[in-house]
């Protein structure tokens, strides 16, 4: 780019004693004169004016070469004013090229709009048409044009629309301009190339070109000593790159500067040694030398010949201290050297110090380009702020306008009306590629600032300006980057994928583009095809887990239906960092869950959320599901909250919940959840809704919602089932009878013996299952001594609870626990019965375990029993302490048996259901004291496996967004791996904890567990 140095100021402040000088015909250089223009001329005859006007017009024209100037003050060199050759001498400096007065006249007869309308008024007062002058002189163009339209509605002048004309030239309103040129060129009137040369400006910036061409050469060939015509074609054939052409039109002028283009179109051709002559030429007319290095650099720059331009630039330096242009590009040629540190604080010299808005903002770019070279995306964005001209986004459908006003000559020249961006209605403007670059450093400033929606907003838009080949790669690699940090995975792809047809994915990058193809055959539930992309080998150089965790995560449902988790635990195991990275931890819990480490598998879900903040559903409920066999029910209900608070939508919870809040007394939150499940439009809600009426003891509601469904076998089998537990034993034989299951006969039979006191009972029903149907034949056992048989068949029964139940995610609840210990109360009968040392100690130990788990009036009869079997023993000591505690439990209890009366020990509910229909035992040597084993009632169980719950984790793992964690193109790692994640998620979970207590029949259930597993060891045979 050319420099304001070059203007006529620059020239006569750099050589204040030099003269300009021209050469004649045989190359010799010419003194300039200095003739002072004539005062007004009188008392002459007109022959002797015209003589004395033309001498000075003579003189004038050469001194006048430095001084003249193409319109527009951005115009990087000075031109002469219009010389004409020929004997009959054009006189371009006044208006005065239109026919006189008399001739005006004459051609008022003709039938031109101009010459019709000057009938009304067509003198124009001269102090006016002055002032008119004088506002375009000083750019008022628009104060002017309110003036010439005021003026034409009185005074039809052709000069005024001349003036218009300009007006509208400058103003970029080309088309009125045009309009004004075309008209004054169609009258009778037009006898001057100023207005072919103003038509073919108007031409040029509607890029109209083919007729702007044909008027310059209408111009040339009609007005052939017109010497602006040559320049303006001359600059156009450098603009269409038609050098050759331009030289020529260059060579048929006389102008010192000439050789200054001619250098150019030299430059353009790539012909380094005609560029350097020509610019030997002019250091040798003008003997500036400061220009000349300058000019110089300029031009070894051009051809890379770095340490040649930065000597020139040195040189012109040593003169002028403060040209900061030499400065400039004295920073570009350091730039190209890789001295980047040498060349940023030139540029900041060049734009702290330089009066020149436009250098000073070029200045300001290259400094940011320099940041963004560096990654330093923040610094290369602030300090654009600093720039001091405006930047226009580029408009494809407008012209090219006010061209004059904004880029210097030579350097317009230079360039293709596409490598600016401006707008007519805008005087800014600046080249597209550092309008690009202003783009690209606000999209990656929003980038590192993680605000990607506004970051893909930007990164849209400079797509759409069609960036060069470098710019465009950098554009999809972090819009792709952008896209997978908001995980819209197939976009991220799809940029990806462009990118690489651009060029070789960089390191990071292809770290990405792998990550979301992955992802996209993870979300289409192609999990053999995920795992062949995320194959350890192509990942081996990388320390980011989340391959790692995105293919363990298809393994684990790969191999669920194997149940082979071994393998994937310890790959997970083999991640470095992993207690202190949340969501490895959030996976292995997963695993230790689906192994069926309850324990584990809490504590590393709790150590997940003390990590992270940004807990999500699935983390919710593989914590509450880890809860419930360890049996925190209370914690487990406020994590079920937390994800319906979640998603409301998630019904599956719902069941799950109110089991809970049951056990935890939150009776009406527990028929709340269910009623919300018997609501849901599924043909198998109604049933599970009955189901878990009658576990939470609603048996009522339970009748309600049966009486809604059509009778078939099962309504009456789970109606038979409640009326047995609401000890409606006729009503429940009656409906047994409805049914057509062979084995409901079964189940009535035992009803009606057990209504009879008959234990001896035959086959297995429906309703009394295996387990139920042993247990009265063990109770049959038991009156008939058969003792050893008993014991057998009740350890038979334990066994079979526990296999029965062992998938029941609430293993461990009231029913079971009340099934269990009336198989050990039954054991401790036999173990009395028995009557031995062994067998007292058994029950002894049976009994004082029962004790602690059950209620104060069932502890109490316990207690009483321990204290007859410690007599039995001759523990004296241990029965007083004994009876101390029935006395203190139940004071009633404990005076009968002191006064002898008779006592019926009933706990257990063996007073209860169809237990009190069969016989009492006496205690061995206490005849007042009698107790009869525990009968069962059938009971339903919790309708829900741990299965149940692997398939919801399963469904929701399918769904699972996993951290992203992308590699950053521009950022070198410090430590092993850095992570990035997408932007904060907040969960807001609010759970009264206050109000959910467990129930006291829990509290020592952990002694319980332990106790059923170890007390066959201590069974006598």
């Amino acid at each position: 780019m050319l420099t304001d140095m070059s203007s006529p100021k620059y020239w006569e402040e750099k050589k204040p004693n030099s003269q300009f000088r021209t050469r004649n015909a045989a190359g010799s250089l010419l003194p300039i004169s200095t003739t002072p223009l004539p005062r007004r001329i009188t008392g002459k005859t007109k022959s002797e004016c015209t003589r004395v006007l033309s001498n000075t017009r003579l003189e004038k024209s050469r001194g006048e070469q430095i001084h003249s100037a193409y319109i527009g003050q951005s115009t990087a060199f000075s031109f002469p004013k219009p010389r004409v050759l020929s004997k009959r001498r054009l006189n371009t400096n006044k208006l005065s090229f239109f026919t006189t007065r008399n001739q005006d006249k004459v051609s008022s007869q003709g039938t031109s709009p101009i010459t019709l309308n000057r009938r009304r008024k067509s003198f124009l007062p001269k102090n006016q048409y002055k002032d008119i002058k004088q506002e375009i002189k000083n750019k008022n163009y628009k104060q002017a044009l309110i003036t010439i339209e005021t003026l034409l509605k009185d005074f039809e002048n052709i000069k005024l629309r001349y003036l218009r004309g300009i007006c509208y030239l400058k103003t970029g309103q080309l088309q009125k301009s045009l309009q004004d040129f075309l008209l004054i060129k169609r009258s009778s009137q037009f006898n001057s190339p100023k207005i072919l040369i103003n038509l073919f400006k108007c031409y040029k910036k509607l890029k109209n070109y083919k007729k702007a061409l044909k008027t310059i050469e209408i111009c040339i060939e009609k007005f052939p000593d017109y010497l602006e015509s040559y320049y303006c074609k001359g600059k156009f054939s450098m603009f269409k790159k038609k050098f050759l052409d331009a030289i020529e039109c260059f060579n048929k002028t006389n102008n010192i500067k000439k050789y200054l283009f001619i250098e150019r179109c030299w430059k353009g051709l790539h012909n380094y040694d005609k560029a350097v002559e020509c610019l030997e030429k002019f250091k040798i007319d003008t003997g500036d030398g400061v220009f000349y290095n300058v000019e110089a650099g300029k031009l070894e720059y051009k051809f890379r010949r770095y340490q040649k331009a930065v000597n020139f630039f040195d040189n012109a330096l040593k003169v002028e201290k403060c040209d900061f242009e030499a400065v400039y590009y004295l920073s570009k040629c350091k730039i190209a050297l890789g001295d980047n540190e040498e060349a940023e604080l030139l540029l900041e010299k060049v734009a702290q110090k330089t009066k020149d808005d436009k250098l000073a903002t070029r200045a300001v770019f290259k400094i940011s380009k320099l940041k963004i070279e560096q990654n330093d995306f923040y610094g290369a964005y602030s300090t654009l702020a600093r720039k001091k001209a405006e930047v226009v986004a580029l408009n494809q459908k407008q012209t090219l306008t006010s061209i004059q006003n904004h880029l210097k000559k030579a350097d317009f020249l230079m360039k293709k009306p596409s490598d600016y961006i401006f707008n007519s209605n805008n005087i800014s403007m600046v080249s597209r590629s550092k309008y690009l670059h202003e783009k690209y450093a606000e999209s990656m400033f929003a980038i590192v600032q993680q605000h990607f929606p506004e970051a893909l907003e930007h990164f849209n838009s400079l797509l759409s300006e069609n960036p060069p080949k470098d710019l465009l790669y950098k554009c999809y690699i972090y819009r792709a980057f952008g896209y997978f940090s908001l995980y819209r995975i197939e976009e991220s792809y799809s940029d990806y994928t462009y990118a690489g047809e651009i060029k070789k994915l960089d390191r990071s990058s292809n770290f990405n583009y792998k990550i979301s193809q992955a992802l996209i055959e993870y979300n289409k539930k192609n999990y053999s095809s995920a795992l062949e992309i995320l194959n350890i080998g192509s990942f081996t150089n990388y320390h980011n887990p989340m391959w790692h965790i995105i293919r363990v995560s298809c393994l684990i449902i790969n191999n669920f239906s194997d149940k082979n988790y071994y393998n994937i635990q310890s790959e997970i195991e083999s991640i470095e960092e992993l207690n202190n990275d949340g969501e490895l931890l959030f996976f292995q819990a997963i695993i230790k869950y689906l192994e069926g480490n309850y324990t584990s598998s809490a504590e590393k879900i709790e150590k997940y959320f003390k990590i992270t903040d940004k807990a999500n559903i699935l983390s919710y409920v593989i914590r509450a599901f880890s809860y419930i066999p360890l049996l925190k029910y209370s914690q487990a209900y406020k994590d079920l909250t937390s994800v319906i608070n979640m998603d409301s939508d998630f019904n599956n919870i719902y069941p799950y919940r109110s089991i809970c809040a049951y056990f935890i007394n939150c009776n009406d939150e527990a028929y709340e959840d269910i009623k919300k499940v018997s609501e849901l439009p599924d043909s198998e809600a109604t049933l599970l809704s009955v189901y878990l009426y009658i576990t939470t003891d609603n048996i009522d509601k339970a009748l309600e919602l049966l009486s809604k469904i059509e009778d078939n076998d099962e309504k009456f089998l789970i109606q038979a089932h409640c009326m047995l537990i609401k000890e409606n034993f006729t009503e429940a034989v009656e409906i047994l009878k409805k049914t057509t299951q062979e084995n409901t006969e079964i189940d009535i039979k035992i009803i009606e013996k057990l209504l009879k006191g008959q234990v001896n009972i035959q086959g297995t029903g429906i309703i009394f299952s295996e387990k139920y149907t042993l247990w009265i034949k063990t109770i049959e056992k038991i009156y008939t001594l058969e003792l050893e048989t008993a014991v057998r068949n009740l350890e038979d029964i334990l066994g079979n609870i526990y296999t029965n139940t062992k998938n029941s995610l609430f293993l461990h609840n009231l029913i079971i626990q009340e099934e269990n210990c009336g198989v050990l109360y039954n054991i401790a009968i036999c173990c009395i019965l028995q009557q031995t040392k062994s067998s007292f100690a058994s029950a002894l130990k049976i009994l004082s375990e029962i004790a602690t788990i059950l209620a104060k009036d069932h502890r109490a009869q316990i207690y009483l029993l321990c204290a007859i079997v410690e007599v039995c023993l001759d523990n004296n000591q241990e029965a007083d302490k004994y009876f101390k505690k029935v006395k203190k439990n139940a004071q009633d209890l404990f005076e009968k048996f002191m006064n002898d009366e008779d006592l019926e020990i009933l706990p257990l509910k063996t007073n209860e259901g169809l237990s009190k229909f069969i016989p009492f035992i006496q205690f061995p040597g206490y005849s007042r004291v009698n107790f009869r084993p525990c009968v069962p009632t059938p009971k339903f169980m919790p309708p829900f496996e741990f299965e149940d719950t692997y398939d919801i984790i399963i469904k929701l793992l399918e769904c699972y967004k996993f951290q992203i964690r992308p590699e950053v193109p521009w950022m070198t790692k410090i430590e092993k791996w850095y992570k990035f994640t997408d932007q904060e998620f907040e969960d807001t979970v609010d759970c009264d904890s206050n109000k959910v207590t467990q129930r006291d029949e829990l509290k020592s259930y952990n002694k319980y567990r332990y106790f059923v597993r170890a007390h066959l060891k201590n069974v006598p045979s």
